[in-house]
């Protein structure tokens, strides 16, 4: 049975992980729950970048002229089964009604409000872990091809300096200076201090995960597909290893979340952001920072492996 001092957090990424330290820290009891392993699933496969300067939204002015050319160029990073469109298309309104400047400036307002505190709410956690090794604070290099491509960033630009984000503008010559591995088409850069990444994401949460278990956290493997109502709300979690009582409960699934949450009365306006990396095994150079490329869309992050 549990009591009221138990909370079960559902999702084992770097959010579930950090979610159920800081609930040790405050006293509860904890029980982390995850399908496969900690810090496999999204918190694997990224850039590994602490987004302290992502206060931009990716709902932009003007960014529903981009859609329909978008959607055919085979090399966008926007792709969209048709299939699934009926069921997108609420998110993709308020997605649309989100570009609105207005609106603009009132969610990079919010994310910055939590950005603001990521590496004093990550210190705690990396020391405890001794997760230090980790961790590289080099910094993030934004580069640009075209002094077009700098131009159309002067509005994200601007709103992170409205936010506190201290950022140097570079030309080419004093990017290559940084950052020797950069190529001659690159003709501006914007170099970012604050933004520390992590050298391996996976070995990184599963660092903070085996600090959990030390502290006397409960790691279970089981699929959460549900929830048995009490009177109170939420009594037991439906798992494929059959009940599991619970007293609190944080759902932090990623975008499993939303068919969770769903269950309990709850719409989060939830979809995918599918992304992929490749890992160059001993590689002819090396970075000597992360590099953020505004014209192609990709990051690059010089890591463990």
């Amino acid at each position: 049975m549990a009591s009221e001092r138990d909370v079960s957090v559902i999702g084992a990424g770097i959010v579930g992980v950090c979610a159920a330290l800081y609930l040790q820290r405050e006293g509860f009891r904890v029980r982390l729950i995850e399908r496969g392993e900690p810090g496999k699933a999204a918190s694997f496969g990224n850039s590994g970048n602490f987004g302290v300067a992502s206060c931009v939204p990716f709902a932009m002015p003007g960014v529903l002229k981009k859609v329909p050319r978008m959607l055919f160029d085979p090399d966008s990073p926007l792709k969209l089964r048709w299939g699934h469109l009926p069921r997108a298309l609420p998110w993709f309104l308020r997605f649309i009604a989100s570009a609105r400047p207005s609106r603009v400036e009132s969610i990079a307002a919010a994310r910055n409000s939590l950005l603001k505190h990521t590496r004093d709410g990550y210190a705690p956690l990396i020391e405890s872990a001794g997760a230090e090794k980790w961790i590289d604070d080099s910094g993030l290099l934004m580069t640009f091809e075209s002094e077009a491509a700098y131009r159309d960033a002067a509005y994200p630009m601007a709103l992170r300096r409205r936010h506190g984000i201290h950022m140097d503008v570079l030309d080419g010559n004093e990017a290559r200076q940084m950052e020797p591995a950069l190529s001659d088409k690159v003709v501006r850069a914007v170099s970012i201090p604050a933004v520390a990444h992590t050298i391996d994401p996976l070995r990184f949460t599963t660092a903070l995960a085996a600090d959990f278990v030390r502290r006397g956290g409960e790691i279970v493997t089981a699929e959460v597909r549900g929830f048995e109502m009490g009177s109170g709300g939420p009594s037991k979690l439906v798992t494929d290893r059959g009940p599991m009582d619970v007293e609190r409960i944080v759902i932090a699934a990623g975008v499993w979340s939303r068919t969770l949450a769903a269950q309990l009365g709850t719409s989060v306006p939830l979809e995918a952001e599918r992304g992929y990396h490749v890992m160059f095994a001993n590689p002819a150079i090396r970075l000597r920072r992360a590099i953020m490329s505004a014209d192609r869309s990709i990051a690059m992050t010089h890591m463990a492996e």
